[in-house]
C-alpha cells in the first residue's frame, strides 16, 4: 500500500524499500507517525534486524492502517500478488 504519488518511482525500480532504505529518498508518506516511532526501535529475533529495515505487508484488506487512511482512499494504491513472490531469491 502506498500513495500514487510514489508509483513512479516503484515501477522505474520495480522494486518495493523498506523504511530505512527510503529514509535518503524523497517520498509522500502515508504512516502514522505515532506508530512508525513505536516500530523504529523494535528488532526481529529471528533476524536481529529492525522492523523499519523490512517492507511491511498487509495479509486483509481491511487492517486498521485502511480504516485510519479512509478520507485518502483516492490517493492510495493497493499491490496484490501471489504469496510465492516471497520464495524468490532477494526478497
Amino acid at each position: 500500500m502506498l500513495h500514487i504519488d510514489n508509483l513512479d518511482s516503484v515501477l522505474r525500480d520495480g522494486a518495493l524499500y523498506s523504511k530505512n532504505k527510503m529514509s535518503s529518498r524523497a517520498y509522500v508518506s502515508i504512516a502514522n507517525s505515532e506508530v512508525q516511532a513505536r516500530r523504529a526501535a523494535k528488532h526481529v529475533p529471528q533476524s536481529g534486524r529492525l522492523l523499519h529495515d523490512y517492507v511491511p505487508l498487509y495479509f486483509g484488506n481491511r487492517t486498521p492502517m485502511v480504516a485510519d487512511l479512509e478520507e485518502q482512499n483516492e490517493s492510495i494504491i493497493f499491490f496484490r500478488f501471489s504469496l510465492e513472490v516471497l520464495t524468490l531469491p532477494g526478497v
